[in-house]
C-alpha cells in the first residue's frame, strides 16, 4: 500500500494493463497519477500498455481481472 495517496491494491490483468485501487477522494486528478504510475513503471521496464485506476470502495479483483468504475486513466 502506498499511504501517500492511498493504494490500496494493485493488480496486472491479463491484457496488460495496471490496475490501481485507492481510497478517492474529491477533487484529486486520478488522471494524473495514473500518468505517473505508467511512467515509473514504463521506466523500471514493465511491458503494459496502461493504468487504470478504481475506487477501492467499488470494486473487485479476481485473478488477472478487476471490475469497477475507472476514476482515472493512462496510457502508452
Amino acid at each position: 500500500m502506498d499511504a501517500e495517496i492511498g493504494i490500496y491494491k494493485g493488480e496486472l490483468t491479463d491484457a496488460n494493463f495496471l490496475i490501481l485501487a485507492v481510497d478517492a477522494y474529491p477533487g484529486a486528478n486520478f488522471d494524473a497519477y495514473a500518468r505517473t504510475y505508467l511512467e515509473e513503471a514504463q521506466g523500471k521496464g514493465l511491458k503494459i500498455k496502461g493504468v487504470y485506476i478504481v475506487d477501492i470502495k467499488n470494486c473487485q479483483f479476481g485473478d488477472g481481472w478487476v471490475s469497477g468504475d475507472r476514476i482515472g486513466k493512462a496510457f502508452k
